[in-house]
């Protein structure tokens, strides 16, 4: 179940010996709290001098359903800059159409991307092929990026147990 920004597991356990008496068996519910979109992230070690970038494969927007109207794009990341940062360029054709502001102190999993000069956005939509590089300082750690076609963050993918405000099994939520 999806709960702010954590995914919550709900289990349980049981010990002692399932042939003897059922007085000997313990049994209780745990819940686990894992980040969400947390499995697994890019990053540099530690120290503040260090630094590295990521270069994504070329990317495509095509919404699901006409218009394709970019001016309603966001790009989004779940990401952790405590002490740390990271910039988000984006790259028409190697030409860069667009760099972040810095992402810092900050730990985030659904933080909207803020522009240092003219929005990209409106050139992505329709299909044309664009690359993201994303540079990071210090221990600067990123989970995640998508976009959004609303202002909210919200991803439109399946959230399977779903959670309080999630309808019909989609991340739809703005809050």
């Amino acid at each position: 179940m999806v709960l702010e920004d954590h995914l919550r597991f709900f289990f349980s356990a049981r010990s002692g010996s399932l042939g003897g008496d059922v007085g000997n068996l313990t049994c209780v519910t745990m819940v686990a709290h894992l980040r969400r979109d947390g499995f697994a992230h890019l990053g540099v070690s530690a120290p503040a001098s260090s630094s590295g970038w990521l270069l994504t494969r070329p990317l495509s927007y095509l919404p699901r359903r006409p218009p394709w109207d970019a001016r309603g794009l966001w790009l989004n990341v779940n990401a952790s800059a405590d002490g740390a940062a990271l910039r988000i360029e984006v790259l028409r054709g190697g030409a860069v159409v667009g760099r972040s502001e810095a992402v810092a102190g900050v730990d985030s999993t659904k933080l909207q991307a803020r522009w240092a000069g003219d929005d990209p956005m409106p050139r992505l939509s329709g299909g044309a092929p664009f690359r993201l590089r994303v540079s990071f300082t210090g221990g600067a750690e990123l989970y995640a990026f998508w976009i959004s076609s609303d202002g909210c963050g919200s991803s439109g993918g399946a959230v399977a147990a779903g959670g309080p405000g999630y309808a019909m099994g989609a991340d739809r939520l703005c809050s």
